[in-house]
């Protein structure tokens, strides 16, 4: 078994098995892809508040990247909301409002369902398109003729070559040499030859996936968790903007941009409808010079799609989306939108009788532990009311009753943390109380000698 490396960022590497003789597994290889492409471009790092969208969505008025900013009214309620990068640093002169994260989530989700098209759009498409690629074919035939020449030619000539041999009439330096030539000659016509039919394949294989994507777009994405979603979004998309309007305008992915092109459907629908002459006639060719796809490079528009498109191609040819797998998350509603409860701990206010409630419960005798549970803050909170009403914070050292018993296990040999686990304090605590005895505390992890 041999490992195939790639490097992910910062010098981390990322490895797969690759079974000698064979091949890593096409969704394995995919999947890779699309992560290192991922982690290579700084837009879609996740920082702190990671979003599925992140890197893909734009000011449509600035071109800046939109980022997440978490807002917290005074009831302690979280709002997720999409903001200007470029506002937000100051870099631009931007004055694009913040947007809620859900209406932005609704607003990509309703525009992969205006832009799914219909099983007569896929037909129509898959015709006209497929029938380029056989006129396409059939315009390279002259070239796949010579090069099939060729090739016959060299054959011959290595048959010719072999018998002089065996007549004697080369000697054998002169075969090996003229094999040689002939070998890397033949060789490389068969490659071309080989890769005349295997690009077209190919191309025709990708057409259809995108075309299978395209006519269940809306679907899937309903259907996929967040990764999967950011998945679908570099697959579709390269940039996202969204205008003042809230109107969305896309740079998509290759080749969906020729795909959701509608002088292109058009001319698919009329194809369609003139189906049975285009494919009688053998002087139709579709649009004139392939006028119907804008002269565009057909075979090299669908040849090699990006690995995010491969990649939800397998997992949708595999049954991957057939299953919702979008989570049932609350959403609680209120005059601003969704209430985000997923944000890490929110920041709790105490009123001022409250902090009086604190003071008086801790001079009584409670714990900051105990008050942390009680008013709903961290402990390092409650210390922080104590310290600003200029209340001494006690520290919770060894207990009188324990004093003897500790100073004998040390004495044992015990470490200071390990006597601090047996009476539930730390070590420093520990140390603190014998010190205060004048007990010799031992070297950092040296145990005290056994007596003889």
């Amino acid at each position: 078994m041999v490992v195939i490396g790639g490097s992910l960022s910062r010098g981390s590497t990322l490895a797969l098995p690759v079974l000698v003789g064979g091949g890593v597994d096409r969704e394995v290889w995919y999947q890779v892809q699309s992560v290192l492409t991922a982690h290579q471009c700084a837009v879609e790092a996740t920082q702190v508040h990671g979003h599925y969208l992140k890197g893909t969505i734009h000011c449509g008025q600035c071109g800046s990247r939109l980022i997440v900013s978490n807002a917290k009214n005074r009831h302690g309620n979280v709002y997720c909301y999409f903001v200007c990068s470029g506002r937000h640093s100051k870099r631009t002169d931007c004055t694009r409002q913040a947007m809620l994260i859900e209406d932005v989530e609704k607003l990509v989700e309703d525009y992969y369902t205006r832009v799914q098209i219909t099983p007569a759009q896929q037909d129509a498409l898959a015709g006209m398109l497929h029938h380029e690629f056989d006129r396409l074919m059939a315009a390279e035939t002259e070239e796949l003729e010579r090069l099939t020449t060729n090739r016959n030619r060299l054959e011959s000539e290595q048959d010719r070559l072999m018998q002089a041999h065996y007549a004697d009439a080369i000697p054998l330096s002169v075969l090996k040499r003229e094999q040689d030539r002939i070998v890397a000659e033949l060789d490389q016509v068969t490659r071309r030859i080989d890769a005349h039919f295997g690009d077209y394949a190919d191309a025709r294989a990708h057409l259809d996936d995108a075309l299978g994507l395209l006519a269940n777009c809306a679907d899937i994405y309903a259907r996929c968790d967040d990764t999967n979603r950011r998945l679908c979004n570099q697959a579709f998309f390269t940039k996202v903007f969204i205008d003042e309007d809230n109107e969305l305008r896309v740079e998509h992915n290759r080749p969906f941009e020729m795909l959701l092109d509608p002088q292109v459907n058009a001319n698919a629908l009329t194809w369609a409808a003139d189906a049975h002459k285009a494919r009688t006639s053998t002087n139709v060719s579709i649009g004139k010079g392939s006028s119907l796809v804008r002269a565009v490079d057909l075979r090299r528009e669908f040849e090699n799609p990006c690995p995010a498109l491969k990649t939800v191609a397998s997992r949708r040819s595999r049954g991957v989306y057939r299953r919702d797998r979008r989570p049932l998350e609350p959403c609680v509603v209120d005059s601003r939108g969704r209430m985000v409860r997923a944000v890490g701990m929110t920041q709790t206010f105490l009123s001022p009788a409250q902090v009086d409630e604190l003071v008086d419960l801790y001079e009584a005798g409670a714990t900051l532990v105990e008050l942390g549970e009680r008013f709903g803050v961290h402990r390092r909170t409650a210390a922080a009311h104590l310290v600003r009403r200029s209340v001494p914070i006690r520290r919770r050292g060894l207990d009188e009753c324990h004093l003897a018993e500790a100073v004998e296990l040390y004495a044992g040999g015990l470490c200071l943390m390990e006597v601090g686990l047996r009476f539930g304090v730390s070590q420093q605590a520990v140390r603190r109380a014998l010190a205060n005895v004048d007990v010799p505390i031992r070297a950092s992890g040296r145990r005290a000698r056994a007596s003889a």
